[in-house]
């Protein structure tokens, strides 16, 4: 049983992103997996089928946010460099907000994109709010 569970764990760790660069690869590779899920919703019926989906790419979002703000605080400096595709995260960016506006415009729409989020979003203002305490303890 252990050694399934380390079959299973450690390509999961091996993958983890070293550098903030590698963040911005994850962060960019969930934006295109959220864009096609998006793509897929054409009406109110399928956008209610997608929820739970969507719930799990939020949460894998806040994840990934919260991992690469603790990467960024121990490694300030490598957080400092420009990313050589920003234009592509800049285009991600562009289409992303394209898709969550056709679904806005979709009956409820709003309302189910929100739903989907609110667990993900109160975990990340948890977690930053954890980590002003830190430092203003650090002070």
């Amino acid at each position: 049983m252990r050694r399934l569970l380390y079959a299973i764990l450690l390509p999961l760790l091996g993958c983890s992103p070293s550098s903030m660069e590698d963040y911005r690869h994850e962060g960019q590779s969930w934006s295109r997996s959220l864009i096609l899920e998006l793509q897929q919703i054409h009406t109110t019926e399928e956008l209610l089928q997608s929820e739970h989906k969507l719930k799990k790419k939020f949460d894998e979002s806040v994840s990934l946010m919260i991992a690469a703000r603790e990467y960024q605080q121990k490694h300030w400096e490598d957080a400092l460099e420009e990313p050589s595709d920003s234009a592509l995260t800049e285009s991600l960016n562009q289409e992303l907000q394209a898709q969550l506006r056709r679904i806005y415009d979709l009956e409820g729409g709003r309302e189910c994109i929100e739903r989907a989020q609110q667990e993900a979003l109160v975990r990340l203002d948890a977690h930053e709010r954890h980590l002003m305490k830190k430092k203003e303890l650090q002070r």
